[in-house]
């Protein structure tokens, strides 16, 4: 039997300050966060020449992308002493069901433009579909779908539970399912994320399938443009949204907020829309860009992008 002291945070989001020092005052060995709070954390961490945190040998993120810039600035703080998963996983399926373990030399790939979920963790099954329910290539997105240790519903919602929890027949030897062969019958469930494989067999999470959107008649995914920015060196991270306008509904206009690698020096409006064009079409240009210093967070540590503020006059527009 081996255990350790659970340390809960309360209702109030420690700022990093306060992270460094609850993990100091209990001994912390074991730190559960989100992405968008870790990358604040880590991004502070110099800035004070805050000392290292001898306690803290394992570090869990998830539940949502985790940008490259997060990745080196972890690199550049003590705290890379400490081992770093990217842990994916829904209630559904009895939390984590994937893990990646971050490599020191990740942070060296200058493609890398958002961390691996990993690989199914004994006893879990991963499957990515396409909308016919039919595995996708290597490459190609579709929705990430789970087998293996899995709950048996939502409780007092049976419709729910036949549309989210469904059986499968695919075929045994289905070579583009990296992970593990799938059984004819298999129960599983259906994510609602958006991934693909990775040539080497771990699996990219490209955002959630609720988040595609549709503007002037093209359905266009946020995460990929997100991805294409994220490789801009100016760009510490970032976030696209579409706004619909109150005054025209069904009008839809892409937003994207930027938080810059240099708060004194932002990249500007136009190098931002060159570097893009470059990758996407014209229609997924944003029609607006803002610069922040940083993401308003949700009580549990993810981007509220409820709370992200509207454009106005003064920002520049295609």
């Amino acid at each position: 039997m081996t255990g350790a002291t659970l340390v809960v945070r309360g209702d109030d989001i420690w700022t990093p300050a306060d992270f460094r020092a609850r993990v100091a005052e209990y001994g912390v060995t074991v730190a559960n966060v989100p992405p968008a709070y870790w990358q604040q954390v880590v991004q502070e961490w110099p800035r004070h020449g805050q000392p290292a945190i001898t306690s803290l040998r394992l570090v869990i993120v998830g539940g949502d992308v985790v940008p490259p810039e997060t990745i080196r600035l972890w690199q550049q703080t003590p705290l890379r002493s400490a081992r770093l998963l990217n842990a994916y996983g829904p209630t559904e399926a009895v939390i984590t069901a994937t893990t990646y373990d971050v490599p020191p030399t990740l942070a060296e790939a200058s493609t890398l433009t958002r961390l691996p979920i990993g690989r199914p963790l004994p006893n879990r099954t991963t499957y990515i579909l396409d909308r016919y329910g039919n595995p996708t290539p290597i490459g190609v997105p579709g929705e990430l779908c789970l087998g293996g240790r899995l709950a048996e519903g939502y409780l007092n919602h049976p419709e729910l539970t036949t549309q989210a929890f469904v059986t499968i027949h695919l075929p045994g030897d289905d070579a583009t399912q990296m992970s593990h062969q799938p059984v004819p019958g298999n129960r599983i469930y259906k994510t609602g994320d958006l991934a693909r494989y990775l040539p080497d067999g771990h699996i990219d999470f490209l955002g959630r399938i609720d988040q595609q959107v549709k503007v002037r008649g093209f359905r266009i995914e946020p995460g990929e443009i997100e991805a294409v920015l994220r490789r801009h060196p100016g760009v510490r991270d970032v976030v696209v949204v579409a706004h619909e306008d109150d005054e025209r509904p069904g009008d839809k206009t892409l937003i994207a907020y930027i938080v810059p690698t240099d708060a004194a020096r932002p990249p500007a409006v136009d190098e931002l829309r060159h570097s893009l064009r470059a990758f996407v079409p014209d229609y997924m240009v944003p029609a607006a860009f803002m610069i922040m210093d940083a993401f308003p967070l949700t009580p549990g540590g993810k981007v509220d992008r409820r709370a992200l503020p509207l454009p106005d006059g003064g920002l520049a527009r295609r």
